[in-house]
């Protein structure tokens, strides 16, 4: 058995232009979860929404201030955060950095052909 279209090289997919100091990047999916890169500019801040995705996200570079419900911490490179589903929550870039976030189901990629 062939799995080869499982496997992909960061060439494979392109950053799409989320605002002006952030850009994201998916780069894998299936039917249940959705692995992306974010790459964040130092000031770039995402609001995250009440949805019924799960979370987690590593900090593979800089450094981010997380708020969830008026609870913050700052996180830097290694460090880790889940937000569990229909939480609100904030991410505030404060040195320019890379989060690489693991959704759970994500109803637009509804299926592998495209993988």
């Amino acid at each position: 058995m062939n799995l080869s279209h499982l496997l992909k090289e960061q060439s494979d997919t392109c950053w799409e232009v989320v605002s002006e100091s952030i850009e994201k990047k998916v780069v894998g999916y299936c039917e249940n979860l959705t692995l992306q890169m974010i790459r964040y500019k130092k000031g770039g801040i995402e609001l995250g929404k009440e949805t019924n995705q799960t979370k987690v996200a590593f900090v593979s570079e800089g450094t981010f201030e997380i708020n969830m419900k008026g609870t913050k911490k700052i996180l830097q490179k290694g460090d880790s955060f889940l937000v569990p589903s229909y939480l609100t929550h904030e991410v505030k870039c404060i040195a320019d950095g890379v989060l690489v976030k693991v959704c759970s189901h994500n109803a637009h990629f509804d299926t592998l052909d495209n993988y």
